[in-house]
């Protein structure tokens, strides 16, 4: 049983967006007392125009994560204690989240340096107030995920759960990327010089389409998302190229 006494918010954002992400701070110890509210949260605004970064959530996540980490005081030695889960401000997450994460993080004997861990994510937000298309689509993305993302350790996606050890031996976040879950994924990988496994937490976790409420807004969503595909894709060219050295074709 893990209870809130124990967990670590850090909230953070940036000067020049609204949409705000999170940060769970969690110790995989079984804990015998529930005292209300958070051991601590921690509120950081990210500057604007850092040098060597670009705007996005993985600039965000690099320097809420740096600044958590700074004001927490954490030893080398700990780290393998600590999970973090980043995710979006229209994540629902189970009440048993937590528990299941620390719950399998421990029958796995702690796998810091070598495993990911996501759940299920389920966009349906008003879903049944949204068209058809949106519907669908939703409930593609979901089976996609159960069926081939994580089964076969292809990608994380948005919400996921990692050692605070392992972030710390991958240079936490880089800051020039956008797509946080795939760079993570395929850094990492390229630090420790071993495939890391994605492990499946068994509680669903609730978030927002990307799809409009209308027609015409979700002509402009699947745009957006198209960028943003591409930009993930090209991202990830450029990252196999700094990792394994090759010529970009």
């Amino acid at each position: 049983m893990i209870h809130t006494d124990k967990i670590q918010v850090v909230h953070y954002t940036s000067r020049k967006k609204t949409n705000i992400s999170l940060f769970l701070y969690l110790c995989p110890y079984r804990l015998d007392t529930n005292d209300a509210g958070f051991e601590r949260i921690i509120f950081t605004i990210h500057p604007y125009g850092l040098p060597n970064e670009i705007p996005g959530k993985c600039s965000n996540s690099n320097y809420g994560l740096r600044m958590a980490v700074s004001q927490m005081n954490v030893a080398d030695d700990d780290m393998g204690n600590i999970l973090v889960t980043t995710c979006d401000a229209d994540s629902k997450f189970s009440t048993d989240y937590i528990a299941a994460l620390t719950w399998k993080y421990l029958t796995e004997n702690q796998p810091a340096l070598t495993t990911i861990y996501q759940s299920p994510l389920f966009y349906n937000w008003k879903l049944d107030s949204l068209s058809f298309v949106t519907r669908v689509t939703g409930l593609l993305r979901s089976l996609l995920m159960l069926g081939a993302l994580i089964p076969f350790n292809i990608n994380t996606m948005s919400i996921f759960s990692y050692s605070l050890s392992l972030a710390k031996k991958g240079n936490f976040i880089h800051p020039r990327y956008q797509m946080d879950d795939i760079i993570c994924l395929i850094r990492w990988m390229g630090v420790t010089q071993q495939r890391l496994r994605i492990s499946m937490i068994p509680v669903p976790v609730v978030s927002g389409p990307t799809s409009g409420e209308t027609i015409e807004i979700e002509i402009m969503e699947w745009a957006r998302q198209a960028r943003r595909w591409t930009i993930g894709a090209a991202e990830l060219r450029c990252e196999l190229h700094v990792i394994f050295n090759e010529e970009i074709i």
